[in-house]
């Protein structure tokens, strides 16, 4: 019996033992995160010249500016990007990289010289007229991200589709063409984007028989032209060319900004700048020209019309939250709309149901060329100032959510956000008007808001009345400053418009649709 019992405690204790080590042990078990694919594939939004001719004397300007969509892979871990390129198409068999490691931002500029490398040592092109090695050829790139900082090589990336670049090297030796025989000019400033206030990567204007021409991106903002490359003092502004008599392009004006350096106003684009000092003219073109000056001098009707974008676009992170579509992708941008053809006012609303949403305003939906951010140091700011250079992200006044009145001036360089919850009032409504100058608050009947149609709705019981003295109005915010009648009694809205009649007592469905910028409608559907 002793046996039997001190047998039994040992058996037991051993149990007990392997309870406690076991439960130790899992105490130590770590969560771990799976990669998954990407919810959304990377894909190339710049638009490509059809030509880009390439010569050693533009060798340090930008020839294109590739730029992608950026891509999430839906847990807490870094995105890096490579932009590869082909010299067949055939990235499997032949493909080589500019960035071998990690590339966070979304953009990447490949220069003149480098496409000239691939060119020469690559497809085997060269100048010479007399050659049979030819000088057009065509280079291929793609995008592709993936998770952590690496080489890219995990199985968890996206791949974009490819682009290709026509590639033409300018031939130098053939009697009569375009062979730079004086010296070269230089632009640097804000308004030309691959240069900046600084004399790091300065526009070069090369010169065929005192005619200086280059391809150059251009944004609305300030420029000018330098007779020697890194001296301040060599410069030319605005009054100095007029005065000496100059047809300027109407793309571009005085600046006033203490230097009267050159602005440019019209659209933001790359284009072709010719600078005739013989016939005095500064010529805007189509860009991805010839660049070397003399022969080939633009159409004066060719020349882009001094214009601000017909339509303003928000694209950010809040899109498809708030039922618009992927986050950051201009086609699925919100528009706003100017006050009048040609104004530089734009005005819309837009959900923004995010917290800490980021956004920027695009000139157009399809690419982010020419974008407008907060003038702030950090992405996410609000300052209500916006600029194209050195710009962040925007957000919203205090980073909450909601439905906003967005306004923004391309001209003032400013921008607002008022956050809104739109309502019915009225003596055709169970509340009638609401008491004082604003009312009280929760006596007016509140609409709801639907993203799907993106357009606001209530069913409530309405009494017959008529305007203009009686009947409906929407309002914002339980007050007056921000409300919309019917002018014209056709169903659109204008902001403090007249009171909208009911025809007859009976229970509506009333229906707000803000989602087209000024051109604001309603519904009243008897039920």
């Amino acid at each position: 019996m002793k046996t039997f019992i001190k047998n039994t405690f040992t058996y037991c204790s051993l149990f007990l033992m392997a309870l406690f080590i076991g439960a130790c042990e899992n105490d130590d078990v770590v969560p771990e995160f799976t990669l998954q694919q990407p919810g959304n594939t990377v894909a190339l939004t710049s638009t490509v010249s059809d030509e880009y001719l390439l010569s050693a004397e533009t060798a340090g300007n930008v020839a294109e500016r590739l730029v992608w969509s950026p891509v999430a892979f839906n847990v807490p871990t870094e995105v890096s990007y490579r932009v590869e390129w082909s010299t067949t198409g055939n990235f499997d068999e032949n493909r080589e990289d500019f960035v071998s490691g990690s590339l966070s931002e979304t953009n990447y500029a490949v220069s003149v010289g480098t496409l000239m490398e691939i060119a020469k040592n690559d497809l085997g092109l060269d100048e010479d007229p007399d050659s049979e090695a030819g000088n057009t050829g065509k280079v291929h790139f793609r995008v592709k991200a993936f998770a952590g900082t690496g080489e890219g090589q995990t199985t968890t990336s996206s791949i974009s589709e490819t682009v290709t670049l026509n590639i033409t090297l300018i031939e130098t030796a053939e009697e009569g063409t375009p062979v730079p025989n004086c010296p070269s000019i230089w632009v640097v400033g804000a308004g030309a984007v691959d240069a900046g206030w600084n004399w790091d990567s300065p526009i070069e204007f090369t010169c065929v028989d005192q005619v200086y021409s280059a391809n150059i991106n251009l944004t609305n903002d300030t420029f000018r032209f330098f007779l020697t490359e890194g001296d301040w003092a060599s410069g030319q502004n605005y009054p100095f060319y007029a005065g000496e008599g100059y047809t300027i392009n109407e793309n571009f004006e005085d600046g006033l900004d203490g230097d009267n350096n050159f602005r440019f106003i019209g659209t933001p684009g790359t284009y072709l700048l010719t600078v005739d000092t013989v016939n005095k003219t500064i010529v805007l073109g189509e860009g991805s020209g010839e660049g070397t000056g003399g022969e080939e001098q633009p159409e004066e009707e060719e020349e882009p019309e001094a214009m601000v974008p017909e339509m303003l676009y928000v694209v950010g992170s809040f899109l498809n939250a708030s039922g618009y579509g992927d986050d950051w992708t201009p086609a699925n941008a919100v528009p706003l709309a100017p006050s009048s053809e040609g104004a530089s006012d734009f005005e819309g609303f837009v959900n923004i149901d995010a917290e800490n949403a980021q956004y920027k305003f695009l000139p157009t939906n399809e690419n982010f060329d020419g974008d407008y951010g907060d003038t702030g140091e950090t992405d996410g700011s609000y300052s209500g100032t916006i600029e194209q250079e050195g710009e962040v992200n925007c957000s919203t006044p205090d980073g909450t959510a909601g439905y906003y009145l967005v306004k923004a001036d391309l001209e003032a360089l400013t921008y607002s956000l008022e956050k809104t919850s739109w309502a019915v009032t009225g003596n055709a409504t169970p509340l009638s008007w609401p008491a004082g100058p604003d009312g009280t608050p929760g006596q007016d009947h509140d609409m709801t808001y639907d993203a799907t149609s993106q357009t606001w709705s209530i069913t409530i019981d309405l009494v017959a009345q008529e305007a203009p003295d009686n009947g409906l109005k929407f309002r914002a915010n339980d007050a007056w400053s921000l409300n919309l009648g019917d002018n014209d009694e056709n169903g659109s809205l204008q902001f403090n418009g007249r009171n909208i009649t009911i025809p007859e007592d009976g229970n509506y469905t009333v229906t707000l649709d803000l989602s087209n910028p000024r051109a604001y409608s309603y519904t009243l559907v008897k039920n």
